[in-house]
């Protein structure tokens, strides 16, 4: 029942195609695009709307964590795609950036190269991993919430470090955790 809103920012000097594919470089293309992205089978029924970012921007990653900021979504899908070369080693790719600007839960999907396998693909497990810290754990009714509408189990993923590589603080600390601290490999 959540409103679903596609949203395209218009990138500053964009590439003509980015990983193979026509790259939307101008404000009409883009709207073209998610117009027929909205009449697409897999979203009828659903509440949809479009915004297109048409000022031009040199970082997409900003400006996607700022249209988070405006719309306050609960959720930012994106899709990844893989590759980046030097700029993904020394900045992350875009959905790292946008994960680290933003304080909404980001969820990454990298699509399928058999997109109508993909799409008839149904969720059946989905892991959320945990550490103990109550401000990390504020993402859990995210995921039981995705759990429930997918009707898939939820796993909650904690790792718990070997005592003899912990140090200092972390030694006496994980001295006083619970019984699985001391758990034997």
């Amino acid at each position: 029942g959540a409103l679903l809103t596609l949203v395209h920012v218009i990138e500053r000097h964009a590439p003509a195609a980015v990983h193979s594919e026509r790259h939307l470089v101008s404000a009409g293309e883009a709207s073209a695009y998610l117009s027929e992205v909205v009449r697409s089978p897999v979203l009828a029924g659903l509440r949809v709307e479009t915004h297109v970012h048409e000022v031009e921007v040199r970082d997409v990653a900003q400006s996607i964590a700022e249209h988070t900021a405006e719309l306050a979504p609960d959720l930012v899908v994106m899709s990844i795609h893989g590759t980046g070369g030097a700029r993904r080693l020394l900045f992350g790719t875009i959905a790292q950036q946008v994960i680290g600007l933003g304080v909404t839960p980001v969820l990454l999907v990298r699509p399928s190269r058999d997109t109508a396998a993909a799409q008839g693909k149904e969720w059946t497990t989905i892991v959320a991993p945990i550490d103990g810290n109550p401000v990390h754990e504020k993402s859990l009714p995210l995921a039981a919430g995705l759990a429930s509408a997918f009707s898939c189990r939820l796993h909650l993923l904690m790792v718990i470090p070997n005592p003899q590589e912990l140090t200092g603080s972390e030694k006496a600390a994980g001295v006083l955790m619970p019984g699985a601290t001391r758990f034997k490999l």
